[in-house]
């Protein structure tokens, strides 16, 4: 009769924790990834139109 705790459970076990693991991570990547290209988008408009706005203000002296 074996063990409860196996060599072959610890490996089993192990194995399966370290997929899970990579999965997490690969999905924390992904949603990085798409949170950050948004994030770059709106900030690249959003500079855009912060120097419109001041090349308006100074050609208008305050406008």
């Amino acid at each position: 009769m074996q063990s409860k705790n196996s060599w072959l459970d610890r490996a089993v076990t192990s194995a399966f924790s370290v997929l899970v693991i990579a999965l997490v991570l690969f999905m924390a990547v992904q949603l990085l990834l798409s949170i950050l290209t948004a994030l770059i988008v709106i900030v690249a408009v959003a500079g855009v139109v912060g120097v419109a706005v001041a090349i308006l203000r100074s050609r208008n002296r305050g406008w």
